[in-house]
């Protein structure tokens, strides 16, 4: 049972990130499932799962840049980590008597999360921001020059979405989230 659903759980995970890379390129289930099992193999090896970054090459469509790919598994490493907090908030949540947290100690963690979610927030409009002043500022050699334009360029590169997939993204991202809690349910179970 435990390998059927070890079976299950990485069908799932590929899926996500096929779901996230298509914001870039729709691939076919299988290119991300090669990608997903290899970069698994190489991930428990190495540490902190680094070793996913190697499914990179195993990606060979060039209409995606390697900045690209290793964005979505960025994101998909985030999206595992908002999961699991969400999880483990829940779990306080629901379990705070047998686990004995007061709710001091819990409210504590709801403000924590909630000024993580709002400094997010605030750090994309910042982005937006800093990509317009480096529009409108003239070539200079300022410190403040230079990191504007190094933002701006790696906003560039990654954030390359059509207009059909721009306005389907946050339906994408929503999918990957859903995705992922079933996954991690299995892999809880």
């Amino acid at each position: 049972i435990a390998f059927i659903i070890e079976i299950v759980c990485l069908v799932l995970k590929a899926e996500r990130w096929r779901v996230i890379v298509s914001m870039y390129k729709d691939l076919t289930f299988l290119q991300a499932w090669k990608a997903t099992v290899y970069g698994g193999i190489y991930g428990q090896i190495t540490p902190a799962r680094i070793g996913e970054g190697l499914k990179v090459p195993l990606i060979k469509d060039f209409s995606i840049t390697y900045s690209q790919i290793v964005f979505t598994i960025i994101i998909d490493r985030f999206l595992d980590l908002f999961t699991i907090i969400l999880t483990g908030f829940l779990g306080l949540i629901l379990l705070r008597k047998i686990l004995g947290v007061n709710n001091v100690v819990l409210s504590l963690i709801s403000l924590l999360l909630v000024v993580s979610f709002l400094l997010a927030y605030y750090l994309k409009k910042k982005l937006g921001v800093i990509t317009k002043i480096a529009d409108s500022q003239e070539e200079s050699s300022g410190i403040k020059w230079r990191f504007y334009s190094t933002i701006k360029i790696i906003k560039d590169n990654l954030l390359v979405f059509s207009d059909n997939r721009k306005s389907r993204l946050s339906n994408k991202i929503c999918l990957a989230i859903i995705i992922n809690i079933f996954h991690y349910i299995l892999y809880f179970t």
